[in-house]
């Protein structure tokens, strides 16, 4: 046995299969989402499967790149739908992970397959996008054997073009960054040119367009909203949307938003055109009751 079991069995049967009563433990962990903006809270799974009647300890050391913060007080631990009890284990957290420490008393007393789960929350900061992804391990320790999973969540970055329609590109714009639901992602700058998305309790600033890169931000669908046009051009008044899949947008794949010259039609908000179209209307309007009202003075003389 790999386990160190041995065993003499005598039969007089052609064949028998024999299953060891304990085996190996394994750890398994998984994450909620694939991708993940800063920001975002992800909630991470740990599964330790228990090998049986085990004489050691069974230790789980998770830890986490620089770009998670761990929620320390998300921390849960259960077998089905019951909390392990305190006093079966040892605990110590860190910013960037922790390990829990289970007695080899509590560990002898599970059987083959039971699971224990560990679930936690943290949360992806700015130091992501210095990888353009996050690396979160989960070492399972037992004796003198080791055993590991990881899960690694991306995040992407995309880039902000602005030209007219001879793809110049022109300055002087401002925009804000919504998911398709329409809720607004608020963003801070970087240096000159680059934004990334903001965490809790930083105030957003409007991305001034150019050329610019946003970085961090998950997998998905989003919109830009130009809230000024550059000197000379009309302002967009429909959000423009764009989808990030797998992959970061930029260089041929960049995000272009064109402005145009020129009278501004009605329903896009030019109020001289609205003004001058109103007048029109009821000047021809006039010219009609006009006609009619001769017309019924013509006949009425005939």
């Amino acid at each position: 046995s790999s386990l160190g079991a041995l065993c003499a069995l005598h039969t007089a049967a052609d064949k028998i299969t024999v299953e060891e009563k304990n085996a190996e433990p394994t750890v398994e962990k998984t994450a909620s989402q694939t991708t993940a903006g800063i920001g975002e809270k992800v909630t991470f799974t740990i599964t330790v499967k228990a090998g049986g009647a085990a004489d050691t300890s069974y230790i789980v050391k998770d830890t986490m790149t620089d770009g998670l913060d761990l929620v320390a007080d998300s921390i849960a631990i259960k077998v089905g739908e019951t909390e392990v009890a305190a006093t079966n284990y040892s605990k110590s957290t860190t910013a960037h992970g922790f390990e829990i420490s289970f007695n080899q008393a509590y560990t002898a007393t599970l059987a083959k397959n039971t699971e224990i789960v560990i679930t936690y929350n943290a949360i992806v900061n700015e130091k992501a996008i210095d990888t353009s992804k996050v690396t979160n391990n989960v070492e399972l320790k037992y004796g003198n054997t080791t055993t590991t999973d990881e899960v690694v969540i991306p995040n992407y970055d995309f880039e902000l073009v602005k030209t007219n329609k001879e793809k110049e590109i022109l300055t002087g714009a401002e925009f804000k960054l919504y998911t398709a639901t329409g809720v607004e992602i608020p963003v801070v700058l970087v240096q000159e040119g680059v934004y990334r998305v903001a965490k809790a309790g930083e105030t957003g600033v409007v991305i001034e367009a150019g050329n610019v890169r946003i970085n961090g931000l998950a997998s998905g669908t989003y919109a830009l909203e130009e809230t000024k046009a550059p000197e000379g051009y009309n302002q967009l008044v429909a959000r423009q949307e764009f989808t990030i899949n797998g992959a970061d947008l930029l260089g041929d794949a960049a995000v272009t938003v064109v402005n145009t010259t020129g009278a501004i039609l009605p329903h896009t908000g030019g109020m001289g055109t609205v003004l001058f179209l109103t007048i029109g209307s009821i000047m021809v309007i006039g010219f009609g009751v006009l006609l009619v009202t001769k017309l019924r003075l013509a006949k009425m003389s005939i």
